[in-house]
């Protein structure tokens, strides 16, 4: 899996060969996921082992531990 932050504070979660806009869970109107919500966390490493490291970014369900994050904010 790779996900992205785009450069609005976005997040989108390739799937197939698209990288597509995730939606809020907790909200009544259509708003994405993103970098405004407070449980919303900052992408990280975590080390595994001798030489793995994983990326990680949490959210307010979930961890993802994608192959790959992309952080288009300044």
């Amino acid at each position: 899996m790779k996900i992205k932050i785009d450069e609005f504070g976005s997040l989108w979660i390739k799937r197939g060969n698209m990288m597509k806009s995730t939606s809020c869970p907790h909200s009544a109107a259509t708003v994405s996921c993103g970098d405004w919500c407070p449980l919303f966390g900052e992408p990280d490493k975590i080390h595994i082992d001798d030489d793995v490291w994983r990326c990680s970014l949490g959210t307010c369900d979930k961890t993802l531990f994608p192959e790959e994050i992309i952080d288009e904010r300044r």
